[in-house]
């Protein structure tokens, strides 16, 4: 019927980025900020090397990337991103491993604990990709063999970084 809009796909994203580093307060509080304001999901490693994941909708996401792309950083870089159709009759809220609109900070020696958090709710490949330690640019196999359902998440080219 005429409502045929409201039914459209609604697309998940999740992304990992990587930084040289993340210290200034400025960025800190962006990245925090921008991510509650579009509804996102995030985790972020702050010191050297800094690394973010987000996950929401798709469009959200997109956005956010954008936006902190824009920012001066010494190298920053989208390396791994997933996206997955929300089944019709789903709510994207159902398929989130973050809550939506928090975001936690981990320190710049808590490299670990961020690495056993992702695990925990299942963002160890994006973390991985980000990391460049493995996921599905092909080391680090033999951990996936558990997972295998999550398909989608793919590396993406280093081309993005912008200084």
């Amino acid at each position: 019927g005429s409502v045929a809009f409201r039914d459209r796909t609604q697309v998940l994203g999740r992304r990992a980025m990587f930084s040289h580093h993340i210290i200034a307060d400025s960025k800190r509080q962006a990245i925090k900020d921008w991510a509650i304001q579009l509804g996102l999901g995030g985790l972020a490693k702050i010191g050297w090397p800094g690394v973010i994941i987000v996950e929401g909708d798709e469009q959200n996401v997109r956005l956010y990337v954008d936006g902190l792309s824009r920012l001066r950083w010494k190298h920053f870089v989208v390396r791994g991103e997933e996206m997955v159709d929300v089944p019709p009759g789903q709510l994207l809220e159902d398929h989130l491993c973050l809550p939506a609109r928090s975001f936690r900070e981990f320190g710049p020696d808590a490299m670990s604990e961020f690495a056993s958090t992702c695990r925990q709710l299942g963002l160890e490949e994006l973390f991985l990709i980000a990391l460049k330690l493995g996921g599905s640019s092909g080391k680090g196999k033999k951990d996936r063999a558990k997972d295998g359902d999550r398909k989608g998440v793919k590396a993406t080219p280093s081309r993005q970084g912008r200084h």
